[in-house]
């Protein structure tokens, strides 16, 4: 998954380091940094249907455990992300204007169709 976040350029900062994080018992699917700027995006990786209530859910639980991730922490712009096989588009535009950033199988397509 982090070579389609270098390659199709799905988040709103430039990636200069991705990878997966955990501690103890928690557990990060990817976390993508734009060092330059201090940003910093948690992601996570679903592949299924995802509807609003449920996004939202894996979105709040991301935030709590990205407490956990000690990087330029108060100083840093932190962004949560959910990707996955297909959100409605309905319930898409409704995360992103909540301040996510959500991502499925079709956006991909999409980026893919306008490189062409």
């Amino acid at each position: 998954m982090s070579d389609f976040i270098y390659h199709f350029k799905l988040l709103p900062f430039e990636v200069d380091r991705i990878g997966s994080w955990w501690m103890r018992d928690e557990e990060i699917d990817l976390i993508a940094l734009g060092t330059n700027l201090r940003r910093c995006c948690f992601i996570e990786v679903k592949w299924k249907d995802l509807g609003y209530r449920e996004a939202l859910l894996i979105l709040d639980d991301l935030k709590r455990k990205s407490g956990g991730f000690d990087w330029q922490t108060g100083n840093r712009s932190d962004y949560f992300a959910v990707i996955a096989k297909r959100i409605r588009n309905a319930d898409k535009d409704r995360l992103r204007s909540e301040g996510y950033i959500a991502i499925d199988v079709n956006d991909v397509l999409n980026k893919e169709a306008e490189r062409v």
